[in-house]
């Protein structure tokens, strides 16, 4: 069948042949009928191409329906590409593609299809390399952080990339550095996903390898920058394994080298105020330290203006400031979160700084104060149907109000209740025993 087609194919004039294999490299099964013509009219440089396509239809090469072009059988794409010669191969995908960046709005969808045909112009010559690397990056990238996840494409964009780049291993120092770096850290993308999949092994084999790849980077700063990406990525992986001082010294490294970077001050101010953030939260550190970590972290979240970021460090000082038993500090910062929160606008996020108000009013034994807050949260929050991502702070807070108020049986209530949703988190269980304990001895 192939022989026949290939036959048939050889005798058909120039025109029929050009659309044909313009055709035949297409993304999508069924395509834009003046899509095609416009890419055959840049080779041919002929203005009407309409009889050729309905000439092509009668000869059971193609079908036209509304304006839509698909070939008849899949053997027919397959044997009319693979008869291109590779470099016409090359072109024609560079021309699909820039034809399509420019007169195409870009979107997913549209992303993906010049990821394709950059992709398959690059396998040939590595003149497309740049656009293809910019393009499965966006994608991978996407697909781990944008609004819907898929771990499978980002896997095989992230390939791809990698599969043009150590094809072309002998090219890639004709790179710019801009478009280079996507290699070394794509293996940061493929890292993540093996996080999320608790392969721990394979993740840091991904970021070992960036720090090795980070060397064919020739701007000294981008080199650096990519290296602090993986030294953060093994931070992760070995406090997700217990390996408490090796994350340590992987967040102090990621310090040292982002002080001495020379990028722009809001730029390392907004890296450092992550590692400080990331290493007080390290299980082996004591109070002391954790509370000197996430105390640098806010002053550089004051730096650059992240509220957001600083109400998270804050609730670590809080948290501190509450084991060294320092009252006073904790109604402070406690009211300092509440004020972030309250700008936010987003009724849980207020609802949740009334909650910690509440405690902090709670630890300086001002229970009417505390009640004020924790009712004014369970207001908000039952009227929130979203409110269900606080219910545990809510009913916790709710069985401390009872507590003060004498009510045991309702603060029995509300504990039982905080049990429930807790289930096995082992995390609350100084708490609870406290409460118990301290239930126990209302008359």
């Amino acid at each position: 069948i192939r022989s026949v087609i290939e036959s048939r194919f050889s005798k058909l004039d120039k025109e029929s042949q050009v659309l044909l294999s313009f055709a035949s490299a297409m993304y999508e099964e069924r395509f834009s009928k003046d899509i095609v013509q416009s890419l055959a009219q840049k080779i041919l440089r002929t203005e009407n191409l309409d009889q050729s396509l309905q000439d092509l239809a009668v000869k059971d090469f193609l079908t036209i329906k509304d304006n839509l072009v698909s070939l008849k059988h899949h053997l027919i794409k397959e044997t009319v590409y693979k008869s291109i010669r590779p470099k016409t191969r090359s072109k024609i995908h560079a021309v699909i593609a820039n034809f399509r960046a420019k007169n195409e709005e870009l979107n997913d969808t549209l992303q993906q299809v010049l990821a394709f045909h950059y992709g398959r112009a690059a396998s040939i010559s590595p003149n497309y390399l740049g656009k293809a690397f910019k393009n499965y990056w966006d994608l991978a990238l996407d697909k781990v952080q944008g609004k819907v996840y898929d771990y499978k494409m980002a896997q095989h964009f992230a390939q791809e990339l990698i599969n043009l780049a150590e094809k072309h291993q002998d090219k890639l120092e004709k790179l710019d550095d801009e478009v280079l770096q996507y290699y070394p850290r794509i293996h940061l993308v493929l890292g993540s996903i093996y996080r999320k999949d608790f392969n721990y092994e394979k993740a840091q084999e991904m970021a070992k390898k960036v720090i090795k790849l980070a060397s064919l980077i020739n701007n000294e700063t981008d080199r650096k920058l990519t290296k602090v990406k993986a030294y953060n990525a093994l931070a992760i992986i070995y406090n997700s394994l217990g390996n408490f001082e090796k994350a340590k010294k992987m967040y102090e490294t990621c310090i040292e080298l982002t002080e001495k970077l020379n990028i722009n001050e809001k730029e390392k101010a907004k890296s450092l105020s992550t590692f400080y953030l990331n290493l007080s939260k390290v299980l082996s550190l004591d109070v002391e330290e954790t509370l000197k970590y996430a105390e640098l972290a806010c002053n550089y979240k004051r730096k650059i203006d992240d509220e957001k970021g600083l109400s998270l460090a804050l609730e670590t000082v809080l948290f501190c400031y509450q084991q060294i038993d320092k009252p006073k500090e904790v109604l402070k910062i406690a009211q300092e979160i509440f004020d972030i929160k309250k700008k936010t606008r987003n009724l849980n996020e207020i609802a949740l700084g009334h909650l910690i108000l509440a405690r902090g009013y709670r630890v300086n034994e001002d229970y009417e104060n505390e009640e004020k807050h924790v009712r004014i949260a369970e207001r908000i929050l039952r009227n929130n149907p979203t409110y269900k991502e606080l219910e545990k702070e809510l009913i916790l807070n709710l069985a401390y109000v009872s507590l003060h108020k004498k009510l045991k049986k309702n603060a029995r209530e509300y504990l039982s209740l905080f049990k429930n949703l807790i289930g096995e988190n082992k995390k609350f269980d100084e708490e609870i025993n406290f409460l118990e304990n301290e239930i126990k001895k209302i008359s």
